[in-house]
């Protein structure tokens, strides 16, 4: 029996399978079913790079959906693997969020950081900001994205309805903000980040990209600048 304790922080990253037509479905106007699924595989793949690189002292997961997620998992084990996969359970993005958190907190994680992947060019400063926000008791940790969402929600212990939050006024980060300053716990605020979610914030990402002292998302690069594809790992199951 291991006598090893968990580490302290985890940081969870939200993926689904990067299948065509089924990922980032938003961008297929712009860039066809197979392009949006490559360029979904892209983001995934410069995130898993950049912690797998950094984060010594955290545990890894990709949180995936559906249950059988054979690309992500031959993505992880190319760029990752250091990460844990993880499946989501629930029946909504609501109940998925809720469960991922409550299974880290069980498994002994004290500060859990929850991301999603949209957001390629997130500096990983934000994620260690985050982890320091969540050294104080009880504090709640938010990310703002410039579509009116949120690309990070972090946590020490479970908040119940953070989710769910429906006022019915304001966006969604709007009425997360709102629920969370209502708990009267500490709520932090970090710097609001692009979320790659539309037609046009392919070219806001592009102009990002462009600037000299940009992230070196290689893997992103090369799908908008070299307009070469990402290949997808092959799921041998069909083989």
């Amino acid at each position: 029996m291991s006598d090893q304790r968990p580490l302290r922080d985890a940081l969870v990253i939200m993926a689904r399978e990067p299948v065509a037509g089924r990922a980032k479905t938003r961008l297929i106007p712009a860039l066809g079913a197979e392009g949006a699924a490559q360029i979904f595989c892209a983001f995934v793949t410069d995130r898993l790079s950049a912690h797998q690189q950094s984060h010594q002292q955290t545990a890894l997961y990709i949180a995936h959906t559906p249950a059988r997620a054979p690309l992500l998992s031959g993505l992880v084990s190319r760029y990752g693997p250091r990460f844990k996969m993880l499946q989501q359970r629930g029946e909504d993005l609501i109940e998925r969020m809720d469960s991922i958190f409550d299974t880290l907190f069980d498994a002994g994680h004290q500060a859990v950081v929850m991301t999603n992947c949209d957001s390629p060019q997130l500096p990983l400063a934000l994620i260690d900001l985050a982890f320091e926000r969540l050294s104080e008791a009880e504090a709640i940790v938010l990310g703002p994205d410039l579509g009116g969402g949120y690309y990070l929600v972090g946590l020490n212990r479970p908040c119940k309805g953070l989710f769910g939050a429906a006022d019915g006024k304001g966006s969604s980060y709007e009425r997360t903000l709102r629920f969370a300053g209502s708990t009267g716990r500490p709520v932090y605020e970090l710097e609001a980040q692009l979320d790659v979610d539309r037609p046009e914030d392919l070219k806001a990402l592009r102009t990002l990209l462009s600037q000299p002292d940009s992230p070196n998302l290689a893997a992103t690069r090369s799908f908008l600048f070299e307009e070469s594809s990402v290949t997808l790992p092959r799921d041998r199951s069909t083989q």
